[in-house]
């Protein structure tokens, strides 16, 4: 006994284990296994790329969001039970960009090739879910549910009515007319370049939302124009116009699949992860060597100096310092072997982009670094992965928005109309760069400009050394101007591809054989309320602050938007 106790833990790990497995197994052999005709597929919530580790102990109990590596790993093992004809995929609440859905699909569409049936059920419908009926036998929808299918559209807003009716003068310099975040500000409408830019964005989503629905009819765009032009559908509709084959009650589905035979109703359909678990041998040795493992860093939100803060019911703030030590702990630590920096931002301060971009480039300069943008990399948010080895791009994401701006709000009218009298006593030619009392006076103004400018050519300098092309070249892309990531190559974006096209590329290059790598995730740890004094203090400080920033543009799905139970590094530590 004695003997037991000196071998090393993970060798008795593996021994109580594979003991616990044949003991599991001997007591159900004389059992006889039922395997239904189908299984469910549950998918609610936010779908992930990568399913988080497995905690120890109760942390096992404990459900996670779907991801699309998870749910191919169960899509391959009900394929190998002979007795189940098909799974049911029920999407309820499900969230996550069309790159994903697509990426799901695949691995739906693999299950079915291997002779299985694929049954998508929908309580209620929109595009996102009619991406998984291409790839469905039979789509079936609730009564009284519905399909909202309406298309695209996007609000321009300008601000510079009610700020003139406040008695505040909005001051905003800025570097080329497709830098059109000020007009925010400044436009009481929107130019006709932002306009153009919007209206590009939609027409690239459009096209890709009639994609999705013509694959239900072989790829029929007129039928998809006609179908999307109709919308929004009740089942009754949703049913006339081949969008859904039948409608059958959630308590009817099973007895419906059974093909309605018997008196007896059939029993409910199980969930696909209670069949797995009904196997009579399910050990898996653990791995005896520790996996190489591939360090996934998200930029989300808005780029700050400090801290990452995420104000509950408000916008995420990606704090450079939290990005940088975790890019750097990912760098020296030796059990990382390639590092992917997810980027879902429209940018930010320009010094703490600045700093993301030094240690991505760094980082790059010792381990394989790609770039993934999914939704977004624009201004600050590209400038920030703009060092990264190799940077790969969902097709129809936005990247570039190359230029800086600044700005600043002058209150002194609105004060007087309150009857706040304010007096600016000026030391110094420019210290009214920092009063928003008074308007900037020309020569004050041209400092801003020279700032701007100057912040503009440095902008311009890190893209270049991190893509490792001429000034020129990357001024052509230059003074605000966004793409899409099609027209974006080869100069911003290397290659049109997802999540997994980047993390095999890190792969590649570490030269790691397959089944020695895992990827994880960075969990990053944010200050609430805590970080709302330092963040209004940022925003009080605008007059010192050059913004790389890209607001305007149509809402798009956050790329990092259920990080949430995800462990691994956490502010430049790995998480135990």
């Amino acid at each position: 006994m004695s003997v037991i106790f000196r071998l090393p833990p993970v060798l008795l790990v593996f021994l109580l284990g594979f003991f616990l497995g044949i003991l599991r197994f001997l007591l159900l052999l004389p059992l006889r296994r039922r395997v239904p005709t189908h299984a469910v597929l549950r998918l609610e919530g936010p779908l992930l790329w990568q399913a988080p580790p497995r905690a120890p102990w109760m942390g096992r109990l404990r459900r996670h969001p779907p991801s699309v590596e998870g749910t191919g790993r169960i899509l391959a093992e009900l394929a190998k039970e002979p007795g189940l004809r098909g799974v049911v995929v029920m999407p309820q609440g499900l969230k996550g960009s069309l790159v994903r859905l697509e990426a799901l699909a695949e691995e739906l569409g693999r299950f079915r090739r291997s002779g299985k049936e694929v049954v998508l059920y929908l309580r209620e419908a929109s595009a996102r879910e009619l991406v998984l009926a291409a790839v469905a036998d039979r789509v079936l929808l609730a009564p009284g549910g519905t399909v909202t299918l309406v298309g695209s559209a996007a609000a321009l807003t300008g601000l510079r009515g009610l700020l003139d009716r406040l008695g505040i003068s909005p001051e905003f310099f800025r570097i080329g007319d497709h830098k059109t975040a000020p007009e925010l500000f400044t436009n009481e409408h929107p130019s006709e370049i932002h306009r153009q830019l919007v209206e590009r964005i939609l027409d690239a989503r459009y096209r890709r939302v009639l994609d999705v629905v013509a694959r239900r009819k072989g790829g029929d765009l007129g039928w998809a124009e006609k179908v999307v032009d109709g919308g929004p559908y009740t089942s009754g509709r949703a049913l006339e116009a081949g969008l859904v084959d039948e409608l059958v009650y959630p308590i009817d589905l099973a007895a419906h699949l059974a093909g309605g035979q018997g008196k007896v109703a059939p029993p409910p359909l199980p969930p696909a992860e209670a069949v797995l678990r009904t196997r009579k041998w399910r050990f898996s040795a653990p791995p005896l060597v520790p996996k190489a493992r591939i360090a996934v860093v998200p930029i989300s939100g808005i780029i700050r100096t400090g801290k990452s803060v995420l104000l509950p019911g408000g916008p995420r703030m990606a704090g450079e310092e939290t990005i940088v030590a975790q890019v750097e702990a990912a760098r020296r630590d030796p059990r990382v072997r390639g590092v992917v920096v997810v980027s879902d931002s429209r940018g930010g301060m320009a010094s703490a982009s600045d700093r993301i971009w030094h240690a991505v480039w760094r980082c790059a300069q010792e381990k394989p670094t790609a770039a993934y943008v999914e939704t977004e990399a624009a201004s600050g948010g590209y400038l920030a992965i703009a060092g990264a080895g190799r940077i790969f791009a969902a097709p129809g994401s936005l990247v570039g928005s190359i230029g800086a701006f600044a700005g600043r709000f002058a209150v002194g009218e609105f004060l007087a109309r309150l009857g706040v009298h304010q007096e600016l006593l000026r030391r110094g030619k420019n210290a009214g760069l920092l009063s928003m009392f008074e308007p900037l006076r020309e020569e004050e103004q041209e400092v801003m400009r020279a700032e701007v400018e100057q912040v503009y050519e440095e902008f311009v300098d890190r893209v270049a050394r991190g893509r490792s092309r001429p000034p020129g070249e990357i001024r052509a892309y230059g003074e605000g101007r966004v793409f899409l990531a099609e027209e974006a190559l080869p100069v911003l974006v290397d290659e049109i591809g997802d999540f997994r096209a980047a993390v095999r590329w890190v792969v590649e290059q570490a030269k790691l054989p397959a089944g020695s790598w895992e990827v994880q995730v960075v969990r990053t740890r944010t200050a609430g309320y805590a970080g709302l004094p330092a963040l209004l203090g940022e925003l009080a400080s605008t007059p010192r602050t050059y913004w790389l920033w890209a607001p305007g543009l149509p809402p798009t799905e956050p790329f990092w938007d259920a990080v949430v139970g995800i462990r691994g590094y956490t502010d430049g530590t790995w998480e135990r």
